[in-house]
C-alpha cells in the first residue's frame, strides 16, 4: 500500500520486534508497535472512495468514474473494486492499482456490464496491492435503461403480427371475391 519501501519495512520491523518472544516485555518494542499501529490506522482511515450514490447507464456497458481521496500524510497505492449484492446481474473488473499522492484525489474508471434492465446495488471498496480491503466502502445503485432487447423483440413481434394480419386479410378478400364471382355466374 505504501510506495515508500522504508515505511513498509519500518512497520514490518516494528511488528516483528513487538511480537518477538525476546522483546515481549520491552517497552521500546511496545512503543514501536503502538506507533506503527497508530500510523497504519491514520493512513488507512485517510483513504476513501468518493462517488455519486446513483449511476444511470444507457446501455448494458459503461465505465463508472470513481474518485480515490487520500487525506493521509503519505502517498498510497490502491485500486477500486465493485461487488454487487446480486453478482449475476453485474460483471466488473477491479481498477488498476494507482498511486494517490498525499492530500490528493485521483479519478479512476471502472468498467461494468449490467445484465438486463433495472437497478443493482453494490459496494465500492478500495483494495491494496495484495488485494486486502482498506478504507471506507461506499454503497452505489446502478440503473440501466437497457431496454434494447425488449424493444427489438417487441418490434419483431409487431412485424410478424402485421404480416399475419395482412395475409389473413388477403385470404378473406380473395374468398369474398370468389364467392361474388360464383354467385354472379349462377345468377346470370
Amino acid at each position: 500500500m505504501f510506495p515508500n519501501a522504508s515505511i513498509s519495512t519500518q512497520l514490518r520491523n516494528a511488528a516483528y520486534l513487538a511480537t518477538s518472544h525476546n522483546w515481549a516485555s520491552s517497552s521500546a518494542a511496545e512503543a514501536a508497535l503502538t506507533a506503527a499501529a497508530l500510523y497504519a490506522r491514520e493512513v488507512t482511515s485517510g483513504v476513501s472512495v468518493e462517488t455519486s450514490s446513483k449511476f444511470t447507464i444507457a446501455g448494458q456497458q459503461a465505465e463508472l468514474p470513481l474518485t480515490i481521496v487520500n487525506s493521509a500524510s503519505q502517498p498510497v497505492k490502491v485500486g477500486v473494486i465493485i461487488a454487487a449484492d446480486n453478482a449475476s446481474r453485474l460483471q466488473t473488473q477491479p481498477s488498476g492499482i494507482v498511486t494517490v499522492p498525499s492530500n490528493q484525489r485521483v479519478t479512476v474508471s471502472v468498467p461494468v456490464t449490467l445484465i438486463g434492465a433495472g437497478s443493482v446495488t453494490a459496494n465500492v471498496s478500495l483494495i491494496t496491492v495484495s488485494g486486502a480491503s482498506v478504507g471506507k466502502s461506499s454503497r452505489i445503485t446502478i440503473n440501466s435503461t437497457a431496454y434494447q432487447d425488449f424493444a427489438r423483440n417487441l418490434v419483431y413481434g409487431a412485424f410478424v403480427a402485421l404480416i399475419l394480419l395482412a395475409s389473413n386479410n388477403y385470404r378473406v378478400r380473395r374468398r369474398q371475391l370468389r364467392s361474388v364471382q360464383v354467385s354472379d355466374r349462377a345468377g346470370g
